[in-house]
């Protein structure tokens, strides 16, 4: 079960390339000799505003992803450590039905229809100023009240032959939140053969707005039941946005070097934790000419 007073010993993978390394596994790609048999498994959980939640679980043969239609989630990876022990490496809580009373902090869900705070909870788009959900003090986040992470999504399985995945849908219409214009958005996440997750927005609008949309995964890549401070930890960032008292990103970039932000190097996230009083709730800067493929 997911305890509050932990959130800041995790390290949020959002909107930023990383490389961490924890009991790295001795296998770290299937045998190519090897067919690979895709399976998935799909089992109604419950129901949610009159819509049917769904689980679905999928195997490559080698890790295993769970997702549900609610929000969107990644509701767990489950990957071989170095003795081929299945591990958990994605926080989350205990049950899908604990998600429906919107308590879970984002965790693994999507997040729109914009991630992040918006300052005063308004936005001048055109000459026009949209008044959106105050949800954080008087200003707004990831989305408002009822964002994308607490939607029924419609969704599907598909496969590929190379990745079997769900693409979900969900429209959010003109005011939702706030927001300007109709915005139609797929959803797809799937687990490939050479055991990727990959996860893809797509969006359309019929009226100009604004959309920053993201999956909020936590990630301990030792096991969720271990310490996520004996990471070791690069970042491809030489620079951070700056923010006010409240969070609130005021539009200038920060050098990392020579802070506790510096990751352009391995380093180990427990002591540069120490260093940055505690935590990280920071916006990271990739080098774009260096993003890892």
């Amino acid at each position: 079960m997911y305890q509050t007073n932990k959130l800041f010993y995790w390290l949020l993978v959002s909107m930023m390339i990383f490389a961490c390394q924890n009991k790295p596994s001795e296998r770290t790609e299937m045998d190519d000799s090897k067919e690979i048999n895709f399976e998935m498994k799909v089992e109604k959980v419950g129901e949610w505003e009159g819509n049917d939640v769904y689980k679905y679980d999928l195997d490559n043969g080698f890790m295993q992803v769970q997702m549900t239609n609610f929000g969107g989630i990644i509701s767990r990876i489950l990957v071989p450590d170095k003795d081929g022990n299945l591990e958990n490496v994605v926080l989350a809580l205990d049950s899908i039905p604990q998600y429906f009373t919107g308590n879970g902090p984002y965790l693994g869900a999507a997040v729109g229809r914009y991630a992040n705070r918006i300052g005063g909870a308004s936005f001048d788009l055109d000459g026009t100023t949209y008044e959106i959900t105050k949800n954080l003090g008087e200003n707004h986040l990831h989305g408002g009240r009822k964002g994308f992470g607490v939607q029924v999504w419609d969704a599907e399985p598909f496969d590929t032959d190379q990745s079997i995945g769900v693409k979900m849908h969900y429209l959010s219409k003109n005011g939702e939140e706030g927001f300007p214009g109709n915005l139609d958005t797929w959803l797809y996440m799937e687990l490939t053969t050479d055991n990727k997750i990959k996860v893809r927005f797509e969006s359309t609008t019929d009226q100009k707005t604004v959309v920053n949309l993201t999956n909020h995964s936590y990630f301990n890549l030792g096991g969720i039941t271990g310490d996520v401070k004996d990471h070791e930890v690069q970042i491809l960032a030489d620079s951070y946005t700056e923010t006010d008292d409240r969070l609130i990103p005021t539009g200038n970039l920060l050098d990392v070097e020579g802070t506790p932000l510096d990751f352009q190097t391995p380093k180990n996230l427990g002591q540069q934790m120490e260093l940055n009083g505690g935590g990280y709730d920071h916006n990271f800067v990739t080098k774009k000419k260096t993003l890892l493929n």
